[in-house]
């Protein structure tokens, strides 16, 4: 079947359970984001009307700094859903090896690639990789 076996004991009955948790954790963290994003809107909207013209720069600043962290940690949070979901299952479905493995091991894979360019697309600043770029090009000059 290409999956973990599990015998019937009282301990392999644990771990089905016990690896289980990872994706009802995962649900609730989805769920508690979902209820988060609806109150940030709600809150944007009492915000951006009163409060907006009393803060300062930093204050801007920060608040967008915040907003843009929680966006990163849902799509995180999203995409390690999927990762479980398809662990979990989807990849059950599937008696072909290969369906199997695209399904369980691939997908986790998948997901360090993508959680990296997360946080590339969240935290890209082009100055700080030009000078990263300028700096490993001049290390190389000498050779």
């Amino acid at each position: 079947m290409w999956r973990w076996i599990t015998v019937g004991s009282h301990w392999g009955k644990t771990f089905i359970y016990v690896d289980k948790c990872g994706i009802i954790i995962m649900i609730i963290t989805f769920v508690l984001d979902v209820v988060a994003v609806a109150k940030f809107r709600k809150a944007n909207k009492v915000f951006s009307n009163n409060a907006s013209m009393f803060m300062s720069e930093a204050q801007k600043r920060k608040r967008r700094m915040e907003i843009k962290f929680f966006k990163q940690a849902l799509c995180q949070n999203g995409l390690s859903l999927i990762a479980f979901i398809s662990y979990h299952f989807i990849s059950p479905l599937f008696a072909d090896r290969w369906l199997v493995f695209l399904t369980s091991t691939f997908v986790w894979q998948l997901l360090h690639v993508f959680d990296g360019i997360v946080v590339l697309l969240f935290h890209f600043q082009p100055a700080m990789w030009r000078t990263i770029l300028e700096k490993f090009i001049s290390a190389l000059a000498p050779l």
